[in-house]
């Protein structure tokens, strides 16, 4: 990925926070996991609590711009371009199906963020 800010946290990421200013923090790609939480009390047992972690980005409020901020917090203008030509001339098929699948996923919480905002796409 390139250079996109990390929510770590005990809890859900939210799926926007205003910013002020015409902008957006946008979460997506929320992925958790069991952790053991480090107890400050050495003789208290550890805990395992759920860890949630998310890629965000700040964008204005528009859906194409949602979208276009997501495809390149993982992908370049270069990086797109490879991927299309390799495509077109038949090799490398799985990063061709991950840029599908990244976009498609940017899609939908860029819908997701527009109709939480009360926005029609």
């Amino acid at each position: 990925m390139n250079e996109v800010e990390l929510y770590r946290a005990y809890t859900p990421a939210p799926l926007y926070a205003d910013l002020g200013q015409g902008l957006i923090k946008v979460y997506f790609n929320e992925q958790s996991k069991e952790v053991t939480v480090p107890l400050m009390d050495e003789d208290a047992e550890p805990q395992q609590a759920t860890e949630y972690t998310a890629w965000h980005v700040d964008v204005t409020p528009d859906y194409s711009h949602i979208i276009s901020s997501i495809v390149r917090s993982k992908y370049s203008q270069d990086d797109v371009e490879a991927i299309l030509c390799n495509h077109v001339e038949g090799r490398i098929e799985d990063e061709y199906d991950d840029l599908v699948a990244w976009r498609s996923m940017a899609r939908n919480v860029a819908s997701q963020v527009m109709k939480a905002l009360g926005k029609v796409v």
